[in-house]
């Protein structure tokens, strides 16, 4: 396996085995199969490229982990997108920094999130993309699935796959 693509594309070979585990708020827990994984990422990835997200794009992850954060970090990486992944505790600078610097065209996160995110001036040309919320709400990431196969890109080896700021103990993240 030469990319992460190539990883993602070979995890259906793992069918109906539990892939994700979601604990409920008030008990019990959702399982995510390897073919429920797969077939949403694939359908996610072909839906991005049709909302016009393309090869080499930055696309922000700034939400709790979870299932949809998952399914969503699989399916820009099979769309040949990169994921911006950033900790949702990070200081407001950090933040204004690392969404400015990384020039994200995208940013998949929560209502709340969203709001900080609006509130530090962030939100302007870009889209967003809900992992919570009322599933009406056209910005709600259920929307961008699509069951029409597209071509998708292939990636290779000198691809940038994910960006990744990190700070160290002290400075900026870079």
């Amino acid at each position: 396996m030469d990319t992460l693509q190539t990883l993602i594309q070979t995890l259906v070979s793992h069918d109906d085995q539990p892939a994700l585990v979601k604990l409920k708020k008030h008990g019990g827990r959702e399982v995510w199969s390897f073919t429920q994984v797969t077939t949403r990422a694939a359908q996610l990835a072909y839906g991005v490229r049709e909302a016009g997200l393309r090869a080499g794009t930055h696309a922000l992850l700034f939400a709790p982990n979870g299932p949809e954060w998952i399914i969503t970090c699989l399916a820009l990486l099979t769309a040949g997108v990169v994921p911006v992944p950033v900790d949702t505790q990070m200081a407001d600078d950090d933040l204004r920094h690392v969404v400015q610097d990384s020039e994200v065209r995208w940013i998949c996160t929560t209502t709340l999130l969203a709001q900080r995110l609006t509130t530090l001036g962030l939100h302007h040309d870009r889209r967003v993309v809900l992992f919570d919320g009322a599933e009406t709400d056209e910005r709600h990431w259920q929307h961008l699935r699509s069951a029409q196969p597209r071509d998708l890109p292939v990636v290779t080896p000198s691809d940038t796959a994910v960006l990744f700021y990190t700070s160290g103990t002290t400075g900026r993240p870079k």
